[in-house]
């Protein structure tokens, strides 16, 4: 467990870089940490490179030359260097070679894609875009970007790597958010309400096209318009949700709009609409299941490689980091964490940080 646990605030131009040099320097100098003792996370390798040879200099000028030269032992880097570096060292527990091939962020961010291509082409998307359409998720806003249901699944699978969840367990996630989410809407009503806002359609149709037939009011003639194709795909099934959404708060000209108030009434019920609930639930289902088949790819194009990505190998350490012989270990050896960045930590990363803290006699946080 930790002695001393301290937080650094350091923005952009606070000198943080300076401040943690000194900080280094103080504790090396008074004996508090060893220099093989340092374990010390940056956000780039050039950052990493700068706060050892700062620590290297200061020293220097102190007249510190053992601990100068001796500063070398201390493991400075960035996350996934520190990561690489520990698996390293306790890879007969992790049950993984010492020699790793690691895949660099861009290659392993190609064979995600690649995976996500083929995952994509070989199964049949049919149903997941007839429910993408309905919720209105199956295309981009204006055809700009990514559509919708696409991104939801970088998404889900960037998360899930973030937060090292398994296939396994992210086939379950789609019906556990689709309940959660659900339990925000209305109880599902009994009625049929496709047949209740058809009715209500078509008492209203007649006057509504006699005032359009009768006027020039723009208002009433793209209600009518909108009424009539809202008709249309109630009568195929073939309606998007967002269609009753617009219905609510469309209005024809002043004289109608009690006239339509029912319609309104009627549209307004979608969230208790038993097809969208299921269509919340079959989305959902289906997209986190396609995020599986995705890791599953993803995986096995790895291992058909020999390598291993960043992701893999903060999940590995994780993993060991509670074995016995390796707590042991870090708990002596372990003088100082320094976490630079702290607030760009990912969820996993910061699990380790954790843990590692434990076993540190002394933690700081930077951020």
């Amino acid at each position: 467990m930790s002695e001393t646990l301290r937080f650094i605030s350091a923005g952009a131009g606070s000198g943080k870089t300076y401040r943690l040099t000194a900080l280094l320097h103080d504790m090396l100098i008074d004996g508090r940490v060893r220099p093989s003792g340092i374990l010390a996370t940056t956000f780039t390798n050039k950052a990493a490179e700068e706060l050892r040879e700062r620590v290297r200099s200061h020293l220097i000028k102190k007249g510190q030359y053992a601990l100068a030269t001796a500063i070398g032992q201390a493991r400075i880097g960035t996350v996934n260097s520190v990561c690489g570096n520990l698996l390293a060292r306790f890879a007969f527990e992790a049950g993984m070679p010492i020699e790793q091939r690691v895949l660099d962020e861009s290659r392993a961010a190609q064979i995600l894609n690649e995976a996500i291509d083929e995952v994509i082409e070989g199964g049949t998307l049919t149903d997941l875009l007839t429910v993408a359409r309905r919720l209105s998720l199956d295309t981009a806003a204006r055809g700009d970007g990514e559509d919708p249901w696409m991104a939801a699944l970088r998404g889900i699978v960037s998360q899930a790597r973030a937060n090292a969840i398994g296939p396994e367990q992210l086939r379950t996630f789609g019906a556990r958010n689709a309940e959660q989410l659900l339990a925000r809407f209305p109880t599902p009503a009994t009625r049929d309400l496709d047949a209740a806002l058809r009715s209500s359609i078509a008492a209203v149709l007649p006057m509504v096209r006699q005032a359009a037939d009768t006027n020039s009011i723009k208002k009433t003639g793209a209600y009518l318009k909108q009424l009539e194709e809202l008709a249309r795909s109630l009568r195929e099934g073939d309606y998007q949700w967002a269609d009753w959404s617009r219905l609510v708060n469309s209005e024809p000209e002043a004289k109608l709009r009690e006239v339509v108030r029912a319609v309104q009434e009627a549209a307004s019920e979608h969230e208790q609409h038993p097809r969208l609930h299921q269509d919340v639930r079959d989305y959902l289902g289906m997209l986190f299941s396609l995020g599986a088949d995705v890791l599953d790819n993803y995986r096995a194009r790895k291992r058909q490689l020999g390598a291993v990505d960043f992701t893999d190998q903060e999940s590995e350490l994780l993993k060991i980091l509670d074995l016995p012989d390796v707590a042991e270990t870090l708990t002596a050896e372990l003088d100082l964490l320094m976490v630079d960045e702290f607030q760009d930590t990912s969820p996993i990363q910061l699990a380790l940080f954790l843990k590692l803290a434990a076993y540190a006699k002394h933690v700081v946080w930077v951020g």
